[in-house]
């Protein structure tokens, strides 16, 4: 083990994380309660899509918290080349979670706290639906890539306002890096240069995180900054941290499956499970779940997870 724990969990604030002054008090309230040992920001899944204009759903009860995308953007091939600027046209929403970020930096002070963005391939998937995105990437490359290379920037220019608004770390998120979604050279093709661009951007941070998203997972991580750190669930489906460290050289933060969570009732029970996942990924110093909790995860029980991670 590198030194002392670092347990943090996250959970997504539906309805609240629409607008900068809900989602600081769930935040804020959030860490009160559970005292992770950093503080991530968690907008609605959907929220760069949204940025880029693409219309969302009031939350309909999913138990995660999750908003599903209701129009997309991109219809045909020539839509690649029409989206919007953020250097231009800062969208509202962009405003918002940068000034949650800023009030919560400045409340939370003495705890690292990390924006989430998703990686320009998981938003283009948002804004054309994945069926139209493989299309459009088999019949019209070229315009797909001017539309990446948009997205890209906005994503750059979205992670500069939250370096200017405190954050001190970054929850960077591909959704699509797994067997069964995306053919990793069509990922290679068009998403390993997103995640390279914004990954070194994200370097200048204290704690840049990568979060690879799902199960069966494929690691496309070429010249991926020394001080980023991977994370993803540690389950039978994914690459263990022993072959994963063997063949890439990045810190490894493996992520606790939520259904081992919520078997864990008592203290003896949590900290057994803490060993074990510590143990099996011994280089690192972190404890977290695969992904966000499930809203009915009590709050006091993370306490709990967080406390005896001590």
């Amino acid at each position: 083990m590198n030194g002392p724990l670092t347990a943090s969990f996250w959970k997504h604030h539906p309805i609240c994380d629409q607008d900068a002054r809900n989602l600081t008090r769930r935040t804020i309230e959030f860490q009160q309660m559970t005292g992770c040992g950093f503080v991530k920001i968690t907008p609605a899944g959907t929220w760069q899509a949204v940025c880029h204009g693409a219309k969302d759903e009031v939350w309909q009860d999913d138990p995660l918290g999750r908003r599903r995308i209701m129009n997309t953007v991109i219809e045909t091939p020539d839509d690649w080349m029409e989206l919007i600027d953020f250097q231009t046209e800062t969208p509202p929403l962009l405003k918002e979670m940068t000034e949650c970020c800023r009030s919560v930096a400045n409340a939370v002070a003495s705890k690292p706290v990390a924006f989430t963005a998703f990686n320009p391939l998981t938003q283009a998937i948002q804004l054309a639906g994945i069926e139209r995105f493989k299309d459009h990437c088999l019949t019209a490359p070229d315009k797909v890539r001017s539309g990446m290379e948009r997205i890209k920037k906005n994503t750059l220019t979205a992670i500069d306002a939250f370096i200017e608004a405190g954050a001190r770390g970054a929850y960077f998120v591909t959704q699509h890096m797994q067997k069964g979604l995306i053919d990793p050279e069509m990922y290679r093709s068009f998403g390993v240069d997103g995640d390279r661009a914004c990954l070194a951007r994200c370097a200048e941070l204290e704690l840049p995180m990568f979060h690879i998203h799902g199960e069966s997972v494929f690691l496309e991580l070429p010249d991926i900054p020394p001080n980023c750190i991977i994370h993803y669930e540690l389950n039978a489906e994914n690459i263990s941290p022993g072959d994963f460290h063997v063949q890439h050289p990045c810190a490894l933060m493996t992520g606790i499956p939520v259904s081992i969570m919520k078997a864990c009732k008592s203290d003896e029970e949590i900290t057994s499970c803490i060993e074990r996942y510590t143990g099996s990924n011994p280089e690192s110093s972190f404890v977290t779940a695969g992904c966000a909790l499930p809203l009915d995860f009590p709050e006091s029980q993370i306490q709990r997870w967080v406390e005896l991670c001590k």
